[in-house]
């Protein structure tokens, strides 16, 4: 209960002591009461028998197959959820489980995809040719098993998503007091692209329309604001 998680917090060390802290606490616990509730609302339905999506696709004339499990289906689709800010990687999550949802459907399940974030959701319906999509998204991978390609998850959403631009997506890219140490920080990166020039150029923006252009271009108007 709500006395329990008081103590909880009380025992650790990550919020501050003092009138402010109480104050956090507080709004911390009503925004978790609140987004429990929506959770517990939106998986109301009874799950079905589990899925296993099985997805074969010639890719330039070699075998891929892609698979995936749902355990927690509904008549009304896939509800996955996480109790914090929605992020890129919420979205692409969301986006490639409802493209194999959408790709190799069971019986009786709408082709639906909600994400539940603390102030926000996102929600998916089906596309035209979810396979299709499934496979330029492989052909992507498929390509950075052997160069790197120049897509960052924060700096093209920071590029695609309803009001972003290419200075948004500067500013997720670079370090700054505003966003800490930046995504072009990441190891794996200043590794992979010493010595090539901007990773912000022609190819990233093209990959950033072709992985969010059609998660956004997928959204249920009904969804609340990105």
């Amino acid at each position: 209960g709500a006395a329990e998680l008081r103590a909880l917090a009380a025992a650790g060390t990550e919020l501050p002591g003092g009138a402010l802290g109480a104050q956090l606490l507080e709004r911390t616990l009503e925004s978790m009461t609140s987004f429990a509730a929506r959770v517990v609302e939106a998986t109301a339905e009874p799950c079905l028998p589990a899925h296993h999506a099985v997805i074969d696709i010639n890719l330039h004339g070699e075998a891929w197959r892609l698979s995936a499990g749902f355990a927690d289906l509904r008549p009304s689709g896939l509800v996955r959820w996480r109790c914090d800010e929605r992020r890129p990687t919420d979205v692409l999550e969301a986006w490639l489980h409802h493209l194999a949802l959408c790709a190799d459907p069971p019986a009786g399940v709408q082709p639906c995809t909600r994400w539940l974030a603390t102030f926000d959701e996102l929600r998916f319906v089906s596309p035209a040719d979810p396979r299709g999509i499934l496979e330029s998204l492989l052909a992507i991978y498929r390509r950075g098993l052997s160069e790197p390609v120049h897509f960052f998850p924060k700096a093209a959403w920071a590029l695609k998503e309803p009001g972003g631009s290419e200075a948004k997506a500067r500013s997720k890219w670079k370090p700054s007091h505003h966003n800490g140490h930046g995504e072009q920080t990441d190891a794996a990166y200043r590794l992979a692209l010493r010595g090539l020039g901007d990773p912000l150029d022609d190819q990233f923006t093209r990959l950033a329309n072709e992985v969010f252009g059609p998660a956004l271009a997928h959204l249920d108007p009904e969804s609340e604001a990105p």
